[in-house]
């Protein structure tokens, strides 16, 4: 009986270890214990969390005898120590949105917020440079970087490849309720495969799947002249099924009600395709390529049962 309720303890206790990863993998929460007077617990703030670590890892690199490092830098050293206390007190950190449930790093998220060692390689070389890390080490941890590199920036900035890896948080996946609110319009071109072209107005607001935040949802509205001048209208309702590099695979199911000299009709149309977004600010840029096939359930004559349909969509739109 001992034996069962010893197991039981243990595996309670390693399941929320589990539960409650460490945001450094050097020195775990000793920042939040510092400043907070206890370690995290499952209610404590993820913001709050990461704050804490990066002004406690200041304040500990700055109790360092740098004797040693030449009197540049020295300064440099200084610098990147007041970068990081400049960025630690912004309080605007990357999301880790791919890796569930476990916390990871990232360099750069997909809007561009960038992580802390990362705002400094981006203070001291540029953007372009921490882009060129972040397109191969996303979501790596310091010691699976290019060592050579890293280590040889911060040489050269007065710190080691340890204290970039002190400096380092990791981000739970649960980082704050993330939503995703946009309403983007859009500008565009179908083309039919029996040969017809049409404009396009497509009309999108697209939200956050709060069960599965990997995933992207939206109900779309277009609106859509045709060639002969009549007109159509669908709405529809799409779902990101996979993320990668800000380009999105989706699948869509709408209902198209159209009027064609006078006869009234609706189509039924499954839709998949890919799309881009660029998000700078509140605005946002958005490309689309999709395929349908329009499924009739009633027709006029002059509008075709069971078309293939090619679009190409260009919107821009703002968050909300």
């Amino acid at each position: 009986m001992k034996a069962i309720i010893y197991f039981l303890f243990l595996f309670a206790s390693i399941a929320v270890n589990a539960k409650m990863a460490p945001v450094n993998s050097l020195i775990g929460d000793k920042g939040f214990a510092a400043i907070m007077g206890h370690y995290p617990n499952k209610k404590s703030n993820e913001n709050l969390r990461v704050k804490c670590h990066l002004l406690y890892v200041e304040y500990v690199l700055r109790q360092k005898k740098c004797e040693h490092l030449s009197k540049d830098k020295r300064d440099k050293r200084m610098n990147a120590l007041n970068l990081l206390h400049r960025y630690a007190l912004a309080g605007k950190y990357p999301k880790n949105e791919y890796h569930e449930p476990i916390r990871k790093p990232c360099f750069i998220d997909d809007e561009g917020t960038i992580c802390a060692v990362g705002y400094l390689l981006e203070s001291t070389e540029g953007r372009e440079v921490a882009q060129q890390v972040n397109e191969q080490y996303q979501y790596a941890e310091i010691y699976e970087m290019d060592l050579a590199f890293i280590e040889s920036w911060a040489i050269k900035n007065g710190l080691t490849l340890e204290e970039c890896a002190m400096i380092q948080p990791s981000y739970d996946w649960t980082f704050e309720p993330f939503y995703q609110r946009k309403l983007i319009f859009s500008l565009g071109t179908s083309f039919r495969l029996d040969k017809s072209y049409y404009s396009r107005f497509d009309l999108s607001y697209q939200f956050n799947n709060v069960l599965k935040k990997r995933f992207r949802s939206s109900i779309n509205l277009q609106c859509i002249p045709l060639r002969n001048g009549n007109y159509s209208a669908a709405l529809t309702y799409y779902k990101t099924i996979y993320v990668r590099n800000k380009i999105k695979l989706f699948v869509g199911l709408g209902g198209e009600l159209f009027a064609l000299n006078n006869n009234d009709g609706w189509n039924m149309v499954p839709e998949v395709g890919a799309s881009y977004q660029y998000i700078k600010g509140r605005m946002v840029f958005n490309t689309q390529l999709g395929y349908a096939y329009h499924i009739g359930l009633q027709n006029a004559d002059s509008y075709t049962i069971s078309r293939n349909e090619i679009s190409a969509l260009v919107g821009l739109g703002f968050r909300l």
